[in-house]
């Protein structure tokens, strides 16, 4: 009787014993998230990357400055004698930044001072160079000297010859050009070199007669 009575109360304990653990079993599963059927966990590594930013729009490149135009190539002259005399010479002129710039070399000049102009016309055909018109003034000044406030665009004053009558001429017409059809070009014109000193007197200087002339021609 006793042996059965232990062995009830052990079958009891047992009994006991398995509802705590299921209990405890079902209480765990209760205390976890719920995991839907089929769904697959995902990382960040599974997740798309961002999509990268645009790149800066390009800045539109300035716009090209206009190249400057070329000076106009310099010009060759030829100075040949008039009224008698035996002057020679070559020239040329180029643009420079002031102006013009004329550089004459001439021999057989007279020993003193001579007055040289700039005539309005390219013309030297007249023995005394008359055909060359008169003093290049496209502003209607008075005549005076490179130096002074008021003269004629052509004026250069006066040239010193020694008496071997060799001459190396260099002076900038401040002003002038040589672009063809300009107001103040001095193509088609002409150089005069005249017979006396240029003493800045009205109209002209009284510089005497025209002892050479070269005609400024492309």
């Amino acid at each position: 009787m006793v042996r059965l009575l232990n062995k009830q109360r052990s079958m009891l304990v047992a009994v006991k014993t398995c509802i705590a653990l299921f209990v405890l079993g079902i209480a765990s599963l209760g205390c976890s998230e719920p995991r839907p059927v089929g769904a697959e966990q995902t990382t960040p590594s599974d997740l798309a990357p961002p999509p990268e930013p645009p790149p800066p729009a390009a800045e539109p490149e300035p716009p090209l400055a206009a190249e400057a135009p070329a000076p106009p190539k310099p010009i060759e002259v030829t100075v040949n004698p008039a009224s008698g005399s035996k002057v020679q010479g070559t020239g040329q002129l180029e643009e420079v930044a002031e102006g013009v710039k004329l550089t004459l070399k001439l021999t057989a000049v007279p020993a003193g001072k001579h007055g040289i102009h700039i005539h309005q016309t390219a013309d030297c055909s007249d023995p005394e160079a008359k055909s060359a018109g008169d003093h290049f003034a496209p502003d209607h000044n008075k005549h005076g000297f490179p130096d002074q406030a008021e003269h004629h665009l052509g004026d250069m004053g006066n040239l010193t010859a020694e008496k071997d009558g060799n001459v190396n001429f260099e002076f900038v017409l401040k002003g002038a050009n040589l672009k063809e059809g300009d107001p103040k070009s001095l193509v088609g014109r002409a150089i005069i070199l005249h017979a006396k000193e240029d003493k800045g007197t009205q109209p002209s200087g009284d510089a005497g007669g025209r002892i050479a002339c070269s005609a400024i021609k492309r």
